[in-house]
C-alpha cells in the first residue's frame, strides 16, 4: 500500500517545464522547517496567500530535483533546495494561482491513504 502512495504524481506545467507534484515526507519536512506548519495546514486553500501557495508548490516539487536536493534534504538545509521561491515566482503569474492551488490540493489528497471500511463502530 505504501509503495502505491509513493508513486502518485500530479502533472503540472510551470513555465515551459512539465513537472510533477508529489506530497511525501520530504515535502512535509520542507513545510515544517520553512513555514508556520500548523497555521499553514489549518488554512483552507481558498485563504492561502501567494507565499503559502509558493511554499506548498516548492515543497511538492522537491522530488523533481531530487538528485540536486538530496544533500540539502539530508542536512535539513531547505533554504537551498531547488527550485527557489524566486524561480517559481518568476515563472508564475496571478492567473496561474487558482489552477495551481487545485493541482496542489489534488496532490496532497492523492497522497493520503484510503480510510479502511469497517462495520465495527468502535474501530
Amino acid at each position: 500500500m505504501l509503495k502505491d502512495i509513493d508513486n502518485i504524481k500530479i502533472p503540472v506545467k510551470i513555465g515551459e517545464n512539465q513537472l510533477y507534484l508529489r506530497y511525501n515526507l520530504n515535502s512535509r519536512l520542507y513545510l515544517e522547517y520553512m513555514t508556520d506548519y500548523d497555521r499553514l495546514t489549518n488554512t483552507p486553500p481558498d485563504k492561502w496567500s501567494v507565499e503559502d501557495t509558493l511554499h506548498y508548490l516548492r515543497a511538492l516539487l522537491i522530488d523533481n530535483f531530487y538528485n540536486e536536493n538530496k544533500d540539502n534534504i539530508n542536512n535539513r538545509d531547505f533554504e537551498n533546495v531547488k527550485p527557489t521561491i524566486s524561480e517559481l515566482g518568476q515563472l508564475l503569474s496571478d492567473f496561474d494561482i487558482e489552477e495551481l492551488i487545485l493541482s496542489i490540493t489534488e496532490a496532497i489528497v492523492a497522497s493520503l491513504p484510503d480510510a479502511p471500511i469497517t462495520e465495527d463502530e468502535n474501530f
